[in-house]
C-alpha cells in the first residue's frame, strides 16, 4: 500500500470506529424496542436470549473502541481495520438473526415492523460508514440478506413483495452510495495533499528565513540577525538588569593575508575562525556572528566583564592554537594568524540603545590593535 493511499485508509477506519458511540445507543435502543414490540407474539425465552446476544456484541464493539482510541500508532491500523469488520458484521448478524428467528407470526403486521426496522438499521449504516465501504458492507449485508431469503421461502404476495421492495432498496441505496463515497474518499486524499503541501511550504519559509540569518559565507548569524538579537537582548537586559556583554573580533592583518595567500585562502580561513568560535561559544542564548569582512562578534547575555574576558580569552587562544600560517603577519616573532577582541559589558540604563554597546566594544577592540594585536581589551 502506498503511503498516500494508507494515510487515506487510516483516515477512513478512524472514522468508521469514531461511529462506535452512535452504533453503541442505537443498538441498544433499538434492541430494547424490538424486544418490547414482539414480547406479545414471540417466545420470551428467544426473545431475551437474543437481547443477551444482541448486548454482548454492543459490549465487545464498546471495548474494542476503548483499545483502538488508546493505541499508540498506526503501525498495526490493517489488523484493527479487520477486527472492525468483524465485531460490525457480528452485530449486524444478530439483527439478520431476527429475521430468521421470529418470522413467520401469525399477524402480517410484524413482518412489515421488521423490515422498516432492518431498512432503517442499514440506513443508519449507509450514513455512519459511507467513507469506508467494507465497513459498510460488513453491517449492510447480514441485516438485510437473511431477511430477503427468509420472506422468499415463507412465500405468498405480500413477502415475496416485501423481498422484492427491499431488494430494490438494495440497489438503488447501494447505486447512489458510490458516488457520494468516492467524492468522500477524494475529499479526504485531497486534505492530505493540502496539509502536506502547507508543511512543503512552512518547511521552505523556516529556510528562506535561516537563510536571510544566515551569513553565506562563514554559516554563522548574519549583520542584519545580529542587530535584531542585539535589540532584544537590550531590552531583556534593561527589565531585569542583568549584565549584557558584547565581543567584537578582528582578524589581524587579515588584508595581507589575502594578498599574500590569495582570497580562497583567506575565506577559508575566515570559515575555520567561525567554525571554532562557533565550536567554542554554545551558551544557549549566545549569538556568534560575522559583523563584516573579517570582523566577527559574540553577544553574551547575563555575562559580567569577567565572564566575557574570560570567554573572550578562549576564543583568541584558540585560535592562536589553531597555527594557521601568515607569514604577512605584522606581529613581532609570530608567523600564525591571530585575532583581536574588543569587550563592552554593561547594565543597560532606560536610555541605553545598541549602539552604546558596540561604540564602547569597537573602542576596546582598536585599542587592542593599538597595543600590538593578539590581545583582548575590556
Amino acid at each position: 500500500m502506498k503511503e498516500h493511499e494508507r494515510r487515506v485508509f487510516i483516515e477512513q477506519v478512524r472514522i468508521s470506529y469514531g461511529q462506535t458511540l452512535t452504533a453503541v445507543v442505537g443498538g441498544t435502543l433499538g434492541a430494547l424496542l424490538f424486544v418490547w414490540m414482539f414480547w406479545s407474539v414471540s417466545d420470551h425465552a428467544v426473545l431475551i436470549g437474543w437481547l443477551i446476544c444482541s448486548q454482548t456484541v454492543v459490549f465487545a464493539r464498546s471495548i474494542l473502541y476503548l483499545k483502538f482510541k488508546r493505541r499508540e500508532n498506526d503501525s498495526a491500523i490493517e489488523r484493527w481495520g479487520r477486527l472492525f469488520y468483524l465485531f460490525t458484521f457480528s452485530q449486524g448478524s444478530v439483527w439478520g438473526a431476527a429475521w430468521l428467528i421470529f418470522l413467520p407470526v401469525e399477524d402480517p403486521i410484524y413482518d412489515l415492523v421488521l423490515a422498516v426496522w432492518a431498512i432503517g438499521m442499514s440506513g443508519a449504516a449507509v450514513t455512519a460508514y459511507v467513507v469506508h465501504l467494507p465497513s459498510l458492507m460488513s453491517f449492510f449485508i447480514p441485516v438485510l440478506v437473511p431477511g430477503i431469503v427468509q420472506l422468499m421461502i415463507i412465500g405468498g404476495t405480500l413477502h415475496v413483495a416485501l423481498a422484492l421492495a427491499i431488494c430494490v432498496y438494495v440497489v438503488v441505496v447501494l447505486r447512489a452510495l458510490l458516488p457520494v463515497h468516492r467524492s468522500v474518499v477524494d475529499a479526504i486524499g485531497l486534505n492530505f495533499v493540502l496539509e502536506d503541501e502547507i508543511a512543503e511550504r512552512k518547511r521552505v519559509e523556516a529556510q528562506l528565513r535561516e537563510i536571510s540569518l544566515q551569513d553565506g559565507l562563514t554559516g554563522l548569524a548574519n549583520r542584519r540577525h545580529f542587530d535584531n538579537v542585539l535589540e532584544v537582548e537590550l531590552q531583556r537586559a534593561q527589565r531585569s538588569s542583568r549584565p549584557l556583554s558584547l565581543v567584537l573580533i578582528d582578524i589581524d592583518d587579515f588584508k595581507p593575508f589575502n594578498d599574500t595567500c590569495g582570497h580562497l585562502k583567506g575565506d577559508e580561513c575566515l570559515r575555520r575562525i567561525s567554525r571554532l568560535i562557533r565550536e567554542t561559544v554554545k551558551r544557549t542564548g549566545d549569538l556568534v556572528a560575522r559583523y563584516g569582512g573579517d570582523e566577527l562578534a559574540l553577544i553574551l547575555p547575563d555575562t559580567d566583564a569577567e565572564d566575557a574576558l574570560r570567554i573572550a580569552d578562549g576564543v583568541r587562544e584558540a585560535v592562536a592554537a589553531m597555527a594557521i600560517p601568515h607569514a604577512a603577519s605584522a606581529i613581532e616573532g609570530c608567523q600564525l594568524v591571530t585575532i583581536s577582541a574588543g569587550i563592552a559589558t554593561m547594565v543597560p540604563g532606560r536610555y541605553s540603545v545598541p549602539s552604546d554597546l558596540i561604540q564602547v566594544a569597537d573602542d576596546a577592540l582598536y585599542g587592542a590593535k593599538r597595543k600590538g594585536r593578539n590581545q583582548t581589551e575590556a
